[in-house]
């Protein structure tokens, strides 16, 4: 006897991930609008010394062994 697998997903599934879509997609273009913007001010470690902590999940880092390392005059 062979048994059916329900593939379908629920609307309230697809809002979601398409709703995380849009976040990701959102999150992106701040990044990208970010790093245009300081694009001729800034060194070139701190053109994307910002958006990579973003990507990588910096804000995650509650403590500040990171920020010691990088400005230690802070």
């Amino acid at each position: 006897m062979k048994y059916r697998v329900d593939t379908s997903i629920s609307a309230r599934t697809r809002h979601t991930a398409i709703t995380i879509g849009w976040i990701a997609i959102a999150m992106s273009l701040v990044v990208l609008l970010y790093t245009l913007l300081r694009w001729d001010t800034a060194s070139w470690w701190l053109k994307i010394e910002a958006p990579l902590q973003i990507l990588l999940g910096g804000w995650l880092i509650h403590d500040n062994r990171w920020q010691l390392a990088h400005y230690p005059h802070s």
